[in-house]
């Protein structure tokens, strides 16, 4: 598996025999009683090989097949989306509602008003994906 691991880690389809030989000294590391990682390497890739995750194109070159999830250990990036509606109160001295709006405007701009995260009311989460509408989740 950590050799699956390394070719997964690879960002294209095909790759070379040295493009996972790259990896090698963090496969010492990893197994220190080994003393040829090279050649379990080579061993790594024809079993993948031959269960049909990868196909052999050439001398020391590769092509990703087969690789599913089951197997792929690959983790992907998301952007999520967290909104959260917090609720302050503060009070100010205004002629009318809207002079008073107006005014914790301002302040809540120049962070004179600062809402503490304790005063949570609602929070929902969503992957953002292009193009697409949020599919918000209630935290």
């Amino acid at each position: 598996m950590d050799v699956l691991n390394c070719v997964n880690r690879v960002p294209t389809s095909e790759f070379t025999l040295r493009d996972i030989y790259n990896f090698e000294p963090e496969l010492q590391i990893k197994h220190p009683q080994n003393k040829n990682v090279k050649a379990k390497i080579r061993q790594q890739l024809q079993f993948l090989r031959d269960k049909g995750f990868l196909e052999f194109t050439g001398v020391g070159k590769y092509k990703k097949v087969g690789l599913d999830n089951e197997l792929d250990n690959e983790m992907k990036r998301y952007t999520v989306a967290i909104e959260e509606t917090l609720i302050g109160e503060f009070e100010v001295i205004a002629a009318s509602e809207e002079e008073a709006l107006e005014l914790a405007r301002r302040k809540y701009k120049e962070s004179d008003f600062v809402l503490e995260p304790g005063e949570l009311q609602h929070a929902q989460m969503a992957i953002v994906k292009r193009g697409e509408e949020l599919d918000w989740r209630e935290i």
